[in-house]
């Protein structure tokens, strides 16, 4: 049987990521997001959870960009 004491902390640490991605634009803590989510899925066996973290960790990790990007071109194009 496997031992997956790690599980708990490697999904607060990938959630806490996913959180700082989307607050601080980061895109170094959206592929930490996404690694940890890829690690859940292949050694633990947590399909749901590391998809999750995967999905979120993409979309916390470029929105940030994106969002400046817009508006950058907004503010340039209308002011």
């Amino acid at each position: 049987m496997k031992e997956n004491r790690g599980e708990k902390i490697l999904l607060g640490i990938g959630w806490l990521s996913v959180a700082g991605a989307f607050i601080s634009s980061s895109v170094f803590l959206g592929i930490i997001a996404v690694c940890i989510g890829a690690v859940l899925r292949m050694d633990y066996e947590e399909n749901r959870h590391g998809l999750y973290l995967i999905v979120m960790g993409i979309i916390s990790g470029l929105s940030g960009p994106i969002l400046g990007t817009l508006l950058i071109w907004y503010m340039d194009n209308h002011f």
